[in-house]
């Protein structure tokens, strides 16, 4: 969320929607740098599981935006951070 905002460090957020197994909805809470919302969806999909992002903020360069969660969904998405090990 930092990253999003635009801060190294990081702020804190306050989860304002939350269905279990489904939806989970954050927001920044108290960063003056800018805000920002994500929510995060999961629907079963064929073999799988969809995921849906959806992220608004007040950043005037969305590039700055998008690099932050491309490095987040390369860290989530590397083999040190899957649940599952394969034998």
């Amino acid at each position: 969320m930092a990253g999003v905002v635009g801060r190294s460090q990081s702020v804190s957020v306050e989860v304002t929607h939350r269905e279990p197994e489904r939806l989970l909805a954050w927001r920044t809470s108290g960063t003056e740098e800018g805000t920002a919302r994500i929510a995060m969806e999961l629907a079963e999909k064929e073999f799988g599981t969809s995921v849906s992002i959806v992220v608004q903020h007040s950043r005037p360069n969305p590039c700055d935006v998008h690099a932050a969660l491309e490095q987040l969904l390369d860290e989530l998405g590397s083999p040190e951070r899957r649940p599952f090990e394969r034998v």
